[in-house]
């Protein structure tokens, strides 16, 4: 028998290890997510493949769940790849748009209708009807992958078949001869390449964390054979067609405000309306500004023009990228939380990261450095080559978590001086005041 994947909210985990204590005594499998870097919003090749494979998908759905984007991207996963999707309401929810537009036509167990216990014995009869239709699965050993370039398929040659080749051993960690181009096909370039299973769920992880090496390389999209989407490269999510066009590339990439209440649509409406208005605002401004100033007449210039006119020096602009959605800003990849920075703000761009995936920011509330993952940033990486190189300490100790809704956020930090408090998804968040990563200049280019 194979899993079963349940997909829930952190702040549902209390209620979620019971359910999933009942089913794994009624002797069902469980692949669950414990894992905290979960919170980085950064998939990991583990739960790509357990997505991916899984006999049925289990959604513990909450206000919670429905408002978490990681839970809505799984379910994107799990559909794409046609898992059976199974639903546990743990409470009153009020879908998004998006959300109920993915879950349409699925029937409910209802825990508040219901009652905990007769629940959970429903979804343990309805998991084991439903494993008993399934026949049983050849181990798969090779997956074909699709990797799509913008091109002309005749240009495709040796080189670049090798090229190709040796990019996919380097980022999956496998022996070239594990991989084999078996098939190339037009409308765009379509490369087919046969790898062991866990370089191609290894591709897929990488491609929904936007991973630079595939961009740089000129790859679009890729698609697991098999599944129903490719995984847009440059957006790190799923679309239907192996290229976008430029427009429609343009309405996915702006960040949408507020989607938990108004839907992903009306958030991008939103958002644009905004930078309408500011846009506005400012060009009336500076219009406004520039005819308030005096116009020197020729006459009033002096004659006496200075023969040894000195040369500017350029000063360097802050790197300002946008936050896509709201993030957490950390001591270190994966380790401790400074902060929540919200969706649409401008940061400022301090460092690259020693580890792949992460820059370091200053942060926008205790201006002070912070680390942030790549996928949470609008902006292209290749733009800021003289940037410094920053290697993060050894991880602190896990910080402690306190809710405290009563105090507000000047005087928990005053009662409390040893953390840092902030307010994040409706709860106050604490964590000990730590030591920021320093700089460390870049290395040397080889002669």
């Amino acid at each position: 028998m194979g899993h079963i994947f349940v997909s829930y909210s952190r702040h549902d985990l209390e209620m979620v290890d019971s359910i999933v204590g009942k089913l794994e005594k009624a002797r069902i499998r469980v692949w669950i997510d414990r894992d905290d870097i979960k919170a980085g919003k950064t998939w990991r090749a583990q739960i790509v493949q357990a997505i991916d494979t899984c006999d049925a998908f289990v959604l513990m759905l909450s206000s919670n769940s429905a408002a978490s984007d990681n839970v809505r991207k799984e379910i994107d996963l799990a559909q794409d790849s046609g898992r059976t999707v199974f639903i546990m309401r743990l409470g009153p929810v009020q879908l998004p748009a998006e959300m109920r537009y993915e879950l349409v036509g699925l029937q409910y167990i209802d825990v508040h209708a219901m009652g905990i216990e007769e629940a959970i014995n429903q979804l343990i009869n309805t998991l084991k009807e439903h494993l008993a239709t399934l026949k049983p699965a050849e181990e798969q050993t090779v997956h074909q992958t699709e990797l799509v370039f913008q091109g002309d398929p005749a240009e495709f040659g040796a080189k670049e078949r090798e090229q190709t080749i040796d990019l996919i051993s380097a980022l999956t960690d496998t022996p070239a001869s594990n991989l084999d181009i078996t098939n190339l096909t037009s409308g765009s370039v379509h490369v087919f390449v046969d790898m062991p299973v866990a370089a191609a769920f290894e591709l897929k992880t990488r491609a929904l964390n936007r991973d630079s090496h595939l961009k740089h390389f000129g790859i679009k999209s890729l698609r697991l054979v098999g599944d129903k989407k490719y995984v847009n490269v440059s957006l790190g999510i799923l679309t239907a067609t192996a290229t976008i066009g430029f427009l429609n590339l343009l309405w996915m990439s702006i960040p949408s405000l507020f989607p938990s209440m108004v839907g992903v649509t009306a958030g991008k409406v939103l958002t644009l309306t905004s930078v309408a208005v500011v846009t506005t605002a400012v060009g009336i401004t500076v219009s406004q500004a520039v005819s308030a100033t005096p116009i020197l007449s020729p006459t009033s210039l002096s004659t006496a023009i200075p023969t040894d006119i000195p040369t500017a020096t350029a000063t360097p602009t802050p790197q300002n990228p946008l936050v896509l959605q709201q993030a957490y800003c950390w001591n270190g990849p994966g380790y401790d939380v400074v902060s929540s920075v919200p969706a649409g703000t401008r940061v400022e761009l301090l460092a690259y990261g020693s580890i792949e995936g992460w820059w370091v920011i200053n942060n926008p509330i205790f201006h002070t450095p912070c680390w942030i993952s790549e996928s949470d940033l609008q902006f292209n990486p290749n733009d800021f080559p003289d940037l410094p190189i920053y290697t993060p300490q050894p991880p602190l100790p896990g910080p402690t978590r306190e809710s405290n809704p009563s105090l507000d956020s000047q005087n928990q930090t005053q009662n409390n001086n040893n953390k840092i408090c902030f307010w994040y998804r409706r709860k106050w968040v604490c964590v000990p005041r730590f030591n920021i990563p320093t700089g460390t200049p870049p290395s040397p280019a080889p002669n």
